[in-house]
């Protein structure tokens, strides 16, 4: 591992957060090139993309570097019609398909004196009337 990036000479403790976070000389370059520049405790502190490079500018030290986490994606944007028909698909009920190798269930046939018949209504359970009208 190099001493010096560009004129900055490395701590150990640099070192080692360079090498506990898999960063490579260039990426390192590339924020300090780059990077935005700002002060804080004395420290000068270049920021690029996801890493943060502080350094001692009078000694021409690099202290440390943090990674930061990647910012999400931003979502993508599309259309009201694409954003519907994604809506209607979504909402579509899907249909289950027993496997082939399986057999469907056997449906009961209901007899006359299991039926509850009020006002010449037929009053049946749901799991029956959707068997029956399977046939």
């Amino acid at each position: 591992m190099r001493k010096r990036i560009l004129h900055f000479i490395k701590t150990n403790h640099f070192k080692l957060r360079q090498k506990e976070r898999s960063l490579n000389e260039s990426e390192i370059k590339n924020a300090i090139i780059h990077g935005d520049m700002s002060e804080r405790d004395g420290s000068v502190i270049f920021n690029y993309k996801n890493l943060e490079v502080v350094t001692n500018f009078e000694d021409d030290l690099l202290i440390t570097i943090i990674k930061k986490p990647t910012p999400p994606k931003s979502p993508k944007i599309i259309d009201d019609e694409v954003a519907e028909k994604i809506k209607d698909e979504i909402s579509k009920p899907k249909a289950v398909k027993a496997p082939k190798d399986q057999a469907p269930p056997p449906t009961k046939q209901l007899q006359p004196d299991e039926l509850h018949v009020e006002d010449g209504e037929v009053e049946i359970s749901l799991d029956d009337y959707l068997n029956q009208t399977k046939k």
